[in-house]
């Protein structure tokens, strides 16, 4: 398997490039995290622009490698939402979990937007 972005060797080890301007480090971390339990996970500088991952399905495992790869994908898209998600709305979810814990007195809620 090889498109460029995505490697596969005969023992099985996945090598996936990201783009940086596309994708966190910290979403690349928060989903390689979710695949440890079945890979050996390492991550490194491809060059300034880019990141490798080397997943490395551990001996135990049972693994669907190209199924794995795609949610791996899914995955990584889905922590750089939630992270671009928290930069747009970190703010208003601070407010309404402030809001949601204040003592409410006299059966009044006094909600200021800062």
């Amino acid at each position: 398997m090889h498109d460029g972005m995505i490697s596969q060797l005969d023992d099985g080890t996945l090598y996936v490039r990201f783009n940086n301007e596309l994708y966190e480090l910290e979403a690349i971390r928060a989903a390689a995290f979710k695949f440890s339990g079945n890979y050996f996970v390492l991550m490194k500088p491809f060059d300034a622009h880019e990141v490798i991952l080397i997943l490395d399905p551990k001996p135990d495992c049972e693994c669907n490698i190209e199924n794995d790869l795609k949610c791996f994908c899914n995955e990584t898209l889905d922590q750089q939402i939630r992270l671009d998600l928290e930069k747009r709305y970190g703010n208003m979810k601070e407010l309404i979990v402030r809001q949601a814990f204040l003592p409410v007195e006299d059966g009044k809620m006094d909600i200021k937007c800062e």
